[in-house]
């Protein structure tokens, strides 16, 4: 979708030509204007879906339309996001898992304040790299009652995560601190994307600026209000949204979310985009929840004395309300326009909190020509619901399903099919039947918290005594992943309109990992007569491991009232002597009751007897089962599914995810689920003040290991926004009777995150995903062996606080790192497997521009010789005026290559310039000219300094008139050859090519203004007369003529002999027949399937 010269070979085709070959001593490139010829239609057989094999997830997609404007091309794309079905997931207006790619979105995650609204991006405070309390202009004092204070930060000192997704380009860019102060105010992920951002508070839109002068602008699309409630206890799903405590005093609204308004290509040009805003569109099918439970570690009052602390249980419920949502209505450009007609849904509830609009999906496309009252294309979406029939049909187990596209054309119907895991059903939308990462594993939980292994020791106040052991395992629900589940409503299969169906198959994501694993061992009972009152049993661990106690009391029991050894009636003893464990009066409640005692407890490896005590009329009898804990580094399956094979019509692609050894999973969670810590509270007692009143005072402290539902931290990074990564990945593609083999080797590294701050980001890799090794492989035998080797560079740090309300109000610093990870060397090996020899070429990337990140030296070694290219772009000649306004704020234009000099051993071998101008008759910066200089020529060569020109002599071509929509008009050459184009059709089609003729012969010779051809939206029968009269006032020059049905192809070429070839298409929009100009086909075309025979 980026601006795309699809007539003329501009620079970027000649640097790619350069950079790639170095055939410096061959021919200059030819930059006259290829125009179109009719091409036979391609079948979308969904066979090359490229698939991220860093992450194993595939880009499915589905091309619908392609908006045309020139040079300027505008895909609109139905996408797939195939990483897995969440549990809590809601569909998007096309469907689940899927999405229409028919504008542009900017949205936000906000951390600590709203950057734009007063916060990171505007305040005068410059956060420090270290937390320094000192900062009263961040920081005070606050008081927490009338002897202690604590310190809270006043100031933003995070910056938000800003996701963009448009028009080919994606990442995530951060507000500088204080940047609005700032020419350009925003740092990018990914700095070689050339990108302008900017922000205006008035009306609180983005500008962004692509490095081809195009203009993106952005206004807002979503506001969202979000509200918070801890309640006490285990609460189950919070579904009765309607009596949620939303109250306004407890709500921070703000913008969430920019969609893409405009778009001005360089000549003026623009596609603007139409929306419906829906207030109040839908309430959440449930509030988020968070259950915690607290395990006292210790508690301390101010005397040093310790208190006691009780185990407890919150919920913390959550909901974000949207205030307005915006839907797309319209894209208008100037030769066309597409409707989007919606309506209602029923996987949302409407909003009866505040009354507003309803949530919609997309029902119908329609594509018009402008001045047309009737569309020439629709697409028709056919959606259903996934459902469970053991759930009522209700926004909680509704979700819209996306089941068949139709695209008619005319009387013709194509029909795209989708096909999904329909295996299991999807549980309600608030089902605790989650695995670690949120995706269904089929169980019936009833508490959300998982069970986990404890990461390390926690101490009392002595710091000797162990309260938890590392390893120590804390019950919870079952959120292991579940493969027969994990994929439930995933796509499977896509059926192409001609009956080619592709087929997907997954698998759960994998990575090697530490876990812990529990083996039952053997179980024995204890059994005590009843004439005995106290009797001892030993046993012995061989490992750590978990006993597990399960014995029933009647204290009632044959007239017993009571017992001796109520206090103390089972207890278990090391081999010192010392107590490990005992039960009694703190098991029982205050009268006799039957009562069963049950504990899972942990123990070290060693020797223990256990003392049992009653009254000596009762028999009594203890079941112990007998565990072994290990903990292990291995295969653990997590983090949602991966591609495991892609089966179209053409070939059959299998992917494998193993390290080099082939056996082990070269998987790594970026981030390892962790959801304990460490979280510290303040006691409080009251005291009477001076005055009477009655006032708090911190009197001490309690310190809990919280085991909690939720990660403690983000599981995915922002760097891949994904839960695994793998180092290595293995294609392999068969086809017609070949085998195709390539390894593929990644940089992949563990994100770390401060596990001491509950909530704190961790800080990103953005080498994580880099490609290092590239292996190819035929019929086994390597073929082609590709490494690079890149270099970081760090542009900035983005300094931050945080304050940890958990703990306190602990404050830590984190960063966020700009970085450019570069390649600094490329070798590529190629191997002839008959004769066994090598080829050898190595690429380094010497330098690169500071300005626009692009390489500006490099240097090619076949082991022959060496070839140096150095590059000088429009950036680095800003002092210029020319190129200073190419440059600027509205232009962009840093990445345009101006002067590019070959090199080899014995110096310079060619240079070629490229020199701009300004179209006068639009505003915008066109090529103007191309110079070639070789080794041997009489002038003597130096860098272009923006006026020597002069060293060249005349330009290989020189492009000497545009029209208002950047077209070239007239291209001349060195040789004095020139040739004109005339474009018709508003600008978009060149509707006639004149050779060996100059522009004022052309409009000398009756036709007046080429321009005049563009203004309609078809040429007139008499202006299709002035052009075929050219060969016959113009009798040395070539005149070709071109008629075209808009948006579909050229339907007649008559050339220089006046001989015409006419193109008809079937309501596909398909090349069918050829014709001469006597009617006679020359060439028809059947389409069938590339499989078919």
């Amino acid at each position: 979708m980026k601006n795309i010269d699809k007539y003329l070979f501009l620079p970027f085709v000649l640097c790619l030509f350069v950079f790639s070959d170095l055939k410096a001593d061959e021919s200059p490139a030819d930059y006259r204007i290829n125009v179109p010829s009719p091409q036979a239609y391609a079948f979308a057989q969904y066979a090359d879906m490229p698939v991220s094999l860093y992450t194993g997830i595939p880009s499915i997609e589905v091309p619908l339309f392609t908006i045309e404007m020139g040079n300027f091309t505008f895909p609109i794309t139905l996408s797939y996001h195939a990483s897995g079905i969440k549990v809590s997931q809601e569909a998007s207006w096309v469907g689940l898992g899927w999405n229409l790619n028919a504008g542009g979105n900017i949205s936000r995650t906000v951390r600590g304040l709203d950057d734009l609204m007063g916060g990171y991006y505007y305040q005068d405070a410059q956060i420090p790299d270290q937390f320094d309390n000192s900062r009263d202009d961040i920081v005070s004092l606050v008081g927490v009652d009338a002897y202690d204070h604590v310190v809270r930060i006043n100031a933003d000192t995070e910056p938000d995560v800003f996701y963009y997704n448009f028009a080919g380009y994606s990442g995530i860019f951060y507000a500088k601190n204080s940047g609005c102060k700032e020419e350009n105010g925003f740092y990018l992920s990914d700095p070689e994307q050339n990108l302008k951002m900017s922000f205006t508070y008035k009306d609180q839109s983005f500008g962004i600026i692509s490095p081809d002068g195009t203009r993106y602008l952005f206004k807002p699309s979503a506001s969202t209000g979000s509200a918070t409630v801890v309640l006490e206890g285990f609460r189950m799903p919070y579904t009765d949204m309607t009596r949620f405590p939303f109250f306004e005093d407890r709500v921070q609204n703000m913008i969430t979310s920019w969609d893409l308004s405009e778009i001005i290509l360089p000549n003026k040009e623009k596609i603007e985009f139409e929306y419906i805003t829906v207030a109040y569109p839908f309430l959440p099918s449930s509030a988020s929840i968070i259950q915690k439970k607290y395990l006292p570690v210790y508690a301390v009052k101010n005397t040093g004395f310790p208190v006691y602390a009780t185990e407890k249980y919150e919920t913390v419920c959550s909901m974000s309300m949207v205030n307005y949502q915006k839907f797309l209505k319209k894209i208008t450009w100037s030769s066309g326009y597409i409707m989007f007609e919606t309506s209602s849904r029923k996987d949302f509830a409407r909003n009866t909190f505040k009354p507003g609009g309803e949530n919609l999906k997309l029902d119908k496309m329609s594509l018009f020509r402008t001045g047309d009252s009737a569309p020439f294309k629709e697409v028709v979406f056919h959606e259903s619901y996934f459902s469970n029939p053991d759930e009522p049909e209700d926004q909680y187990n509704l979700r819209l399903r996306l089941d068949s596209l139709s695209v008619c054309s005319g009387q013709i119907r194509e029909i795209h099919r989708f096909g999904y895991d329909v295996c299991h059903s999807l549980p309600p939308k608030y089902s605790f039947a989650q695995d670690m990462w949120g995706y269904y594993n089929g169980l019936n939980n009833t508490i959300f918290y998982p069970e986990i292994s404890v990461s390390r020791n926690y101490y009392k106040a002595d710091g000797k005594t162990i309260v938890y052991k590392k390893g120590d395992i804390l019950r919870g629900a079952d959120r292991k992943p579940r493969a027969e589940y994990i994929t439930t409503g995933m796509l499977t299969s896509m059926e192409s309109p001609e009956g080619g169906v592709t087929t997907f198959e997954y698998e759960p994501n994998d990575a090697i990992s530490e876990y812990s694993e529990i083996v039952f061992l053997h179980k024995d009972t204890l059994y005590k007569p009843y004439n005995v009152e106290v009797d001892t049993f030993h046993f012995t661990l061989h490992t750590d491991g978990w006993i597990k106690l399960d014995f029933l009391y009647n204290e009632g029991a044959m007239g017993a009232g009571g017992s001796a050894y109520k206090n103390n009636m089972i207890s278990i003893y090391n081999s010192a002597g010392k107590e490990v464990k005992t039960w009694g009066s703190q098991n029982f409640p205050d009268i006799p009751f039957t009562y069963t005692i049950k504990d899972s407890s942990k123990y070290d490896k060693g020797n223990y007897y256990l003392v049992f005590r009653t009254d000596n009329y009762l028999n009594q009898n203890l079941k112990l089962a007998f565990y072994g804990h290990f903990n292990r580094i291995g295969l653990v399956q997590g983090g949602g599914v991966r591609i495991f094979r892609i089966k179209s019509p053409v070939n059959t692609r299998e992917f494998t995810y193993t390290d080099a050894t082939g056996h082990a999973s070269s998987g790594i969670f970026i981030r390892k689920p962790f959801y304990e810590s460490m979280q510290t509270y303040a006691t409080y007692s009251t005291f009477l003040d001076n005055d009477g009143s009655i006032r708090p005072v911190r009197d001490g402290f309690k310190e809990y290991i919280v085991q909690q539902s939720e990660s403690v931290y983000p599981l995915a990074g922002p760097s891949i926004n994904a839960a695994v990564g793998y180092s290595r990945v293995c294609m392999t593609t068969c086809s017609d009777d070949k085998f195709f083999k390539e390894d593929y080797f990644y940089h992949n590294e563990e994100e770390t995150v401060d596990f001491r701050y509950v909530g704190m980001p961790g800080e990103c890799i953005y080498m994580n995903g880099k490609l290092l090794t590239h292996n190819i492989y035929e019929d086994s035998q390597l073929i082609k062996n590709i490494k690079y080797e890149y270099k970081c560079d760090t542009i900035a740090v983005l300094n931050a606080w945080f304050q940890d309300y958990c703990n306190m109000g602990d404050i830590g610093t984190y960063h966020v790192p700009i970085g450019h990870c570069r390649i600094e060397r490329e070798t590529e090996g190629c191997f002839d497997t008959r004769f066994l020899t090598k080829y050898w070429k190595t690429t380094r990337y010497k330098q690169y521009n500071p300005h626009n990140y692009l390489p500006s030296e490099i240097s090619v070694d076949d082991g022959l010789k060496e070839k140096t290219v150095r590059t000088i772009y429009t950036v680095d000649l800003n002092h210029i005026p020319l190129y200073s306004e190419m440059c600027g704020n509205t232009g962009n234009r840093i990445t345009d290559p101006v002067e590019i000099r070959t090199y080899d051993n014995s110096g310079l071998i060619q240079k070629e310039l490229h020199t701009y101008k300004k179209n006068e008759k639009n505003g915008s910066f066109v090529p103007d000219a191309v110079y070639n200089y070789y080794r041997g020529s009489p002038r003597p060569a130096s860098d272009f300094d923006g006026s020597n020109i002069s060293q060249y002599g005349l330009p290989d071509y020189m492009f000497s008139c545009y029209d208002k929509y950047d077209n070239v008009i007239e291209v001349k050459s060195r040789t004095g050859e020139s040739e004109v184009y005339i474009y018709g059709y508003g600008g978009r089609y060149v509707i006639a090519r004149i050779q060996n003729a100059t522009l004022e012969e052309v409009e000398k010779a009756g036709i007046g203004a080429v321009d005049s051809f563009a203004t309609g939206t078809e040429p007139s029968e008499e202006e299709w007369n002035k052009l075929n009269a050219l060969r016959i006032l113009l009798p040395r020059a070539l005149v070709y003529v071109y008629k075209y049905e808009p948006m579909v192809g050229v339907i007649s070429i008559t050339d220089p002999k006046g001989m015409t070839l006419y193109y008809e298409y079937d309501a596909k929009g398909r090349l069918a027949v050829e014709r001469d100009g006597d009617n006679n086909v020359i060439r028809s075309y059947r389409y069938t399937l590339k499989n078919e025979k």
